[in-house]
């Protein structure tokens, strides 16, 4: 299952989904559509990120996830939990993320842009 379908199929079926996804170029993908405890506030529904990883970091991948996340759900917030790495960390910053240290690694935390 793609990123995309499990997005459509957990806003259709199950609130609290979580999964494995098969989405090209990454060697690990794990997602959950739950709520987030986040920045004094409750937020529902979050696309989790718990798990991520690809053959070639730095390659834009993720990047380019984010853009079709953003493009085909922009009022949809996104928590990438637990970052390892300090330069993908500066690059959810780039994008607009929140570093919120929830947990023993940082997380990040982009609500969708007012207004929408």
């Amino acid at each position: 299952m793609t990123l995309e379908e499990f997005i459509e199929d957990s806003k259709r079926y199950s609130f609290g989904s979580r999964a494995h996804l098969d989405e090209p170029g990454f060697s690990t993908l794990y997602a959950r559509y739950t709520r987030r405890y986040v920045l004094g506030a409750w937020h529902r529904p979050v696309l989790d990120i718990a798990s991520i990883a690809t053959p070639t970091p730095g390659a834009g991948l993720f990047t380019e996830l984010f853009h079709r996340i953003r493009r085909n759900h922009p009022t949809l917030p996104i928590y990438v939990e637990s970052v390892l790495n300090d330069r993908f960390g500066r690059k959810l910053e780039m994008l607009g993320f929140t570093r919120v240290d929830l947990g023993p690694s940082p997380c990040y935390f982009l609500q969708p842009p007012t207004g929408t």
